[in-house]
């Protein structure tokens, strides 16, 4: 974790894919993903549906394929405050505010590790069974979320240019 604590601007692209109970074939959507310490996630998908997610502090911005954008202050939404945190906290190293929203489990070594973050609240539990984060020294390449649906969601991810 220090290790993501000394990145200050990462950029890359992924692949998700969402599995999801009532379709038999996983969505796929692909796109570019940015870090900026110490706050900053833009998370952008390609494609005729273009949508990004942009978090900044305490702000998520919402912009639609059409162009339409909606702002939301994390601090209204507990449970989504929480879900910001995991990527933010694990991208910037961030252990204290992982460890104020999940139950962490950190393995491996520092060439290939695993940190698995559970839900300490009920809030959070009732969207979330755990997020499980796969990376190689301050490279996070993988992120993998499952919902307490049964739904989850796998995001692969490779460097970009600096």
């Amino acid at each position: 974790m220090r290790k993501l604590a000394e990145v200050r601007t990462a950029d890359g692209r992924f692949i998700e894919r969402k599995y999801i109970s009532i379709l038999s074939e996983p969505l796929v959507m692909k796109g570019s993903v940015r870090y900026q310490s110490p706050d900053y996630v833009r998370k952008e998908y390609d494609g005729p549906e273009r949508q990004s997610y942009e978090i900044r502090g305490d702000h998520l911005v919402v912009e639609l394929a059409d162009g339409r954008k909606r702002e939301i202050s994390v601090d209204d939404h507990p449970a989504l405050r929480a879900f910001v945190e995991s990527y933010r906290g694990t991208l910037a190293g961030d252990l204290e505010t992982l460890q104020r929203y999940f139950e962490l489990e950190l393995d491996g070594r520092m060439e290939n590790w695993l940190l698995r973050l559970t839900p300490r609240g009920d809030e959070l539990a009732d969207y979330l069974s755990e997020i499980v984060v796969l990376g190689r020294n301050d490279f996070v390449y993988s992120v993998e979320t499952l919902e307490a649906s049964g739904d989850r969601s796998i995001m692969t991810l490779e460097p970009g240019s600096e």
